[in-house]
């Protein structure tokens, strides 16, 4: 694969030499750029609010295997109450706030404690109904105010548990006999789901996928 001049030319100036003569031939012709096929999304993320399908994207994103193997990927972090809330339904992988061992006050963090925070790719918080979005005294405002003391950017579920569960069930645990659900459970054993395109109508993913029986319920 190769150009004029390409033996004095970096891999990486090649690259972005691509990547911009493939950009003009995707927009050669078009009176409009196109937008993006949910304008919603795209304003809530830039407030840092992701709207459930955006965050199954997310979860589930990565290139020959799903990212969220990785423990420094995503740490996805459950501000409910403990009881009666947290041990009986959250989030795939989300820890809640209290088993945090850097979740300290303000003055007892070690650098560790705060390295530790600060290695993950993306960092995500929620609540019941997202309400704690709307005041710094709650338990996610604390929380997020944690965070960015320590220079961490957090995400937040838009609608919080209840809205997440509504649009994507695959990604909550609820035990079947309504019995608190094991702290316990491996990263590795997660089936990697396609992007969603259109919320409930459109996915795009790979064989292996489609090949999924889990998947594909």
């Amino acid at each position: 694969m190769g150009c004029a001049g390409s033996k004095n030319e970096s891999a990486l100036g090649r690259l972005s030499s691509y990547q911009i003569a493939a950009a003009q031939a995707e927009t050669e012709g078009f009176t409009q750029s196109p937008l993006p096929l949910v304008e919603e999304e795209t304003a809530a993320a830039a407030h840092g609010v992701l709207i459930p399908f955006h965050f199954h994207n997310i979860f589930y994103d990565g290139f020959y295997a799903p990212y969220i193997r990785n423990p420094d990927y995503l740490l996805v972090v459950d501000t409910r109450e403990k009881e009666g809330a947290y041990e009986l339904s959250h989030v795939v992988t989300a820890q809640w706030y209290g088993h945090l061992s850097y979740m300290k006050p303000k003055g007892e963090t070690t650098v560790d404690d705060d390295d530790r925070l600060s290695r993950y790719c993306h960092v995500v918080l929620y609540d019941a109904d997202g309400s704690g979005l709307k005041s710094e005294d709650s338990t996610l405002g604390r929380i997020a105010k944690f965070m960015k003391e320590r220079h961490v950017e957090p995400l937040f579920l838009d609608g919080g548990f209840q809205n997440l569960s509504k649009s994507c069930p695959h990604l909550v645990i609820i035990p079947p006999d309504g019995s608190k659900i094991p702290m316990t459970g491996s990263r590795l054993a997660l089936s990697w789901f396609p992007s969603i395109v259109l919320d409930g109508q459109l996915f795009l993913g790979r064989r292996e996928q489609a090949a999924d029986p889990a998947v594909l319920a």
